[in-house]
C-alpha cells in the first residue's frame, strides 16, 4: 500500500485541500494539520474531508491537544505527529499537489504509533450527546416553568385594605395658674400651667355710616315690539316684562298682538316702564336704562310659551331712569353703632395683644400663647357716645365714641 504525507499550510483553502485529496494517487494519506487549523474541531468539514475520498485511509497529524481529541472523538485516525518510522514517507505540500508535482510513492508502510484510544474501530457515535450538566439544566427551566404556570394559575385574590382614620376627642382639662393664685383641693391633681394677665385700652372716635335711606326714584321708560310667533292673535291684560338681569317692566293698557303671517311674527309697539324697585327691595332707578336690542320676556308665561310671545327693545334704548338716596339717622342707629364700635375697638386690642405677646416670646425666647377665646376674655366697655340729637337728620356718617379694656390670660 502506497503511503504519502500531505501538508496543509495555515493559508491553504479548504477548498484546495479536497482537490489535492482527490488528486493523491497514495492509498494512505499522513494529514499533517496546522497548529491552529478551524477545520480540526468542526465536525461537518473533518466527516466530509474523509467522505470525499472513502477509498483512501487518511491519519490526521494534530499537534494542538484539544484539537486532536476532538478529532479522535469523531472517529478518526489521528496522532500528534510523525513518528521516525514515518519520515521515509515522502512529503507534499497542498500547493505541490495542486500543482502536479510527482514523487516517488512510498511502497510500505511504516509502523506509526498511535494513541490507545484512536483506532479505526472506534465506534461512531453522534455528534449531540446529552451529559448530566445539561439534564440538570433541563429540569431546573422545567421545574421554574411548572412553577411560573401554577403561579399563575392558581385561585388568587387581590385585598386591599385602607384604614380608616378617624379623629377622637380627647378632652383635658388645665388649670393656667396666675401669679398669686392658689388651685383648689379639687383641681390639685390637674396639669397645671403658670400665665399672667396681659391687657390692652382701646378709646377714640369712630365714622359709623348711618342706615337710614330715602329715595328720590325716576323710573325708566320706552318702546318695545312685542312679537307674536303663533298663527293666532294674542290678547293681554296689563302685564309685566323682565329683563336678562331680573328687572321688571310693564305696559298698562291691554293689548292684541297680530296673528303670525307669510313666515314673520306678529309685531305690537306697546310703552312700558320700570318698577321702581327690584325683588330684593333694591331702588331700580337708573338701572332701568336699558340698552338698545334687550330681549324681555313675559314674567308670567312658562318656559315653552316664552318662545311664542316675546319682547325686544328695537325702537331704542329705556331711558329717564335715576336715583337719588338720601341717608339719614334712625333710632335703631344707636345700638347698630354700640355694635360696631365694639366690635371695631375688640378686633384692634386682639390684634395688639398677639403683636405684644409675639414680642414676648421672642425676647424670652419661650413660646407663649394668648387665649383669645370670647369667654375667656374680660371685656369692659364703657362711656358710649352716640348723637341722639342727630336722629332723623339727613347725614351719611356719624362720629361715635367710647372706651374698651380688654384683658386676656397668656401662658
Amino acid at each position: 500500500m502506497k503511503c504519502l504525507k500531505v501538508r496543509i499550510d495555515p493559508e491553504d483553502r479548504i477548498a484546495d485541500v479536497f482537490e489535492a485529496l482527490q488528486k493523491v494517487k497514495a492509498e494512505q494519506i499522513l494529514l499533517i494539520c496546522p497548529r491552529q487549523w478551524g477545520v480540526a474541531t468542526d465536525a461537518t468539514l473533518l466527516k466530509r474531508l474523509v467522505a470525499s475520498v472513502p477509498q483512501k485511509n487518511i491519519i490526521f497529524v494534530v499537534p494542538h491537544k484539544f484539537s486532536r481529541d476532538f478529532v479522535a472523538h469523531l472517529g478518526l485516525a489521528t496522532v500528534a505527529a510523525c513518528s521516525e518510522e514515518s519520515e521515509e514517507i515522502p512529503e507534499q505540500t497542498v500547493a505541490e499537489v495542486l500543482a502536479g508535482e510527482k514523487i516517488n510513492l512510498t511502497p510500505t508502510i511504516p509502523a506509526v504509533e498511535m494513541p490507545a484510544f484512536v483506532s479505526r474501530n472506534v465506534p461512531k457515535t453522534s455528534s449531540f450527546s446529552f451529559s448530566r450538566s445539561h439534564i440538570f439544566f433541563i429540569l431546573v427551566a422545567a421545574f421554574i416553568l411548572t412553577a411560573y404556570i401554577v403561579f399563575w394559575l392558581r385561585p388568587r385574590a387581590i385585598i386591599t385594605v385602607k384604614p380608616r382614620i378617624e379623629a377622637v376627642p380627647i378632652v383635658q382639662n388645665v388649670i393656667v395658674v396666675l401669679p398669686g393664685a392658689t388651685p383648689s383641693a379639687i383641681n390639685a391633681d390637674l396639669p397645671q400651667i403658670s400665665g399672667i394677665f396681659v391687657e390692652n385700652h382701646q378709646e377714640g372716635v369712630e365714622l359709623y355710616s348711618t342706615t337710614g335711606r330715602e329715595y328720590d326714584i325716576e323710573n325708566a321708560h320706552g318702546k318695545v315690539t312685542i312679537f307674536n310667533e303663533n298663527t293666532k292673535e294674542k290678547f293681554f291684560i296689563p302685564s309685566r316684562l323682565e329683563s336678562p338681569d331680573g328687572l321688571i317692566f310693564r305696559f298698562a293698557d291691554e293689548i292684541v298682538v297680530p296673528a303670525a303671517g307669510n313666515g314673520e311674527p306678529g309685531e305690537l309697539v306697546v310703552e312700558i316702564q320700570a318698577d321702581p324697585f327690584d325683588s330684593d327691595g333694591n331702588p331700580v332707578g337708573f338701572r332701568g336704562n336699558l340698552d338698545a336690542g334687550t330681549d324681555l320676556q313675559f314674567a308670567a308665561l312658562p318656559p315653552a310659551s316664552r318662545e311664542l310671545w316675546y319682547a325686544k327693545a328695537n325702537r331704542g334704548p329705556l331711558v329717564g331712569g335715576s336715583t337719588l338716596t338720601h341717608f339719614f339717622v334712625t333710632k335703631e342707629d344707636e345700638d347698630l353703632a354700640e355694635e360696631f364700635l365694639q366690635k371695631k375697638f375688640l378686633e384692634t386690642s386682639l390684634a395688639e395683644l398677639q403683636t405684644e405677646v409675639s414680642r414676648r416670646s421672642m425676647r424670652e425666647k419661650e413660646k407663649q400663647v394668648l387665649l383669645d377665646d370670647a369667654s375667656l376674655l374680660r371685656i369692659d366697655f364703657s362711656d358710649y357716645v352716640f348723637p341722639k340729637d342727630l336722629v332723623g337728620t339727613e347725614t351719611q356718617t356719624i362720629e361715635i365714641s367710647g372706651k374698651m379694656n380688654v384683658a386676656g390670660i397668656v401662658f
